[in-house]
């Protein structure tokens, strides 16, 4: 009995200190001020998702806002036109060529070659040759629609690839604009996003074979499997109860310091410090299979007191 009894004030003692942590950690949403808030608000600047930088299955919204798992459009149209053989990109090749092609199926006109001149003539002449050389079946005569899809293709094609800046392995996106000198503050809506991870980056050459950690130029925290927690080698687990669902980050560009804090409780979750020499760009991850949306959100301006001398 005395060991039951021992047994139930030590888990006593376990649960009140376990409330205990968690009403301080409550607490902590008063220890940023109204005054102190407004003047970090005051370096709120305009973030939008780079499209060039994004992975290729990321879907942007229009106003490159908004961001989910998915495919960009670029892929799309190249899937679509591989099934359906017809696309944007087509309708425009169509377009463009339909005076030097005459009529489908029907060999390119005299007269397009007669009123060709300069780099019209050069490029009319360019488009005949490829049909001459992709474009005839075995009785001789020109295949142009099948000429107009293969050079519709390979144009998406190549879209599709992307460039040196994509992130063609993580599934990540950078901002438009980056920062190499001030202070810049911004938020971002997670919602009930069930994972994520946002922070800042490095202008750098790649984008893949790199471990996205602070020694390789990447500043982030995440939230994945209900674990909130920062993204270096050595990771910290912060407290579950600072998850946000809006999340304000701070850059200190000169002070060397990125701070994260959750916005509707006002507090501080993390800080990263160190010496920055190039220049750094707001880093947004929605991880793999995660469908919510991950949206810039505008930055509330605070009302500041009235300096006037009027009653």
């Amino acid at each position: 009995m005395n060991t039951k009894l021992k047994a139930m004030d030590q888990e006593l003692i376990k649960k009140t200190e376990e409330l205990t942590y968690k009403d301080k950690l409550m607490g902590i949403t008063e220890t940023i001020p109204d005054s102190v808030w407004s003047l970090m608000v005051d370096h709120a600047v305009d973030v939008t998702f780079d499209p060039d930088t994004a992975h290729p299955r990321l879907s942007l919204s229009d106003d490159n806002k908004c961001l989910k798992f998915g495919e960009l459009k670029e892929k799309k149209d190249c899937e679509n036109f591989k099934e359906k053989g017809q696309g944007s990109s087509s309708m425009k090749f169509d377009e463009e060529n339909k005076e030097d092609t005459g009529h489908l199926g029907g060999k390119p006109t005299e007269n397009s070659m007669l009123n060709a001149s300069g780099k019209d003539k050069d490029k009319k002449t360019g488009l005949l040759n490829r049909i001459m050389k992709k474009g005839q079946n075995k009785e001789g005569t020109l295949k142009v629609e099948e000429v107009r899809k293969e050079e519709a293709t390979e144009n998406l094609e190549e879209k599709c690839k992307g460039t040196k800046i994509k992130f063609n392995q993580n599934t990540c996106v950078l901002g438009m604009e980056g920062y190499e000198k001030g202070t810049h503050y911004w938020e971002v809506d997670l919602g009930k996003k069930s994972q994520w991870s946002v922070g800042i980056a490095q202008e750098t050459e790649g984008r893949d074979n790199i471990q996205m950690y602070p020694e390789n130029g990447f500043w982030s925290i995440c939230y994945k499997d209900k674990e909130l927690k920062t993204v270096e080698r050595s990771s910290t687990f912060l407290p579950i109860e600072l998850k946000p669902e809006k999340m304000g980050v701070l850059v200190d560009y000169e002070g060397g310091q990125i701070t994260f804090f959750n916005v509707e409780k006002k507090c501080h979750i993390h800080s990263f410090c160190g010496m920055f020499t190039k220049k750094l760009y707001p880093f947004f991850g929605p991880l793999i299979d995660c469908k919510e949306e991950l949206k810039i959100s505008p930055v509330v301006q605070r009302d500041k007191p009235s300096t006037s001398g009027n009653c």
